[in-house]
């Protein structure tokens, strides 16, 4: 199957299987399920999770570590884009290169041209 052609449902995982931060977590059991997971990102929701509330990234403990007294999880999340599960894959992937992200980042791109076969 071409990219182009790839489904957003196509990528998606089930709720169940989604790694989730609840809004009242602590940053020392984030931390410890961040090393847990392995991962960068994650919902954090409340209550359910249908009810996503942002996207922690994990670099942004960082500045948190030497003064966990000071942290707050709700001012460092990020919004979270809901995409619909029959939208083509592409075109949310493309918003997201397009897109600023805040401290004036952008998400990083990487396209393979195709070059024609010819017999």
């Amino acid at each position: 199957m071409d990219f182009a052609e790839l489904e957003v449902r196509d990528a998606m995982i089930t709720r169940s299987q989604m790694n989730v931060i609840k809004e009242n977590d602590g940053i020392d059991r984030i931390v410890a399920y961040i090393i847990e997971t392995s991962h960068s990102r994650f919902p954090v929701i409340s209550g359910d999770k249908d009810e996503v509330l942002g996207i922690l990234h994990a670099k942004d403990l960082l500045k948190f570590m030497a003064n966990p007294e000071q942290f707050n999880l709700q001012n460092i999340l990020r919004p979270a884009v809901f995409v619909p599960r029959g939208q083509i894959a592409q075109f949310p992937v493309e918003r997201a290169a397009r897109t600023a992200q805040p401290h004036g980042h952008r998400h990083r791109r990487i396209r393979r041209r195709i070059r024609p076969r010819y017999l």
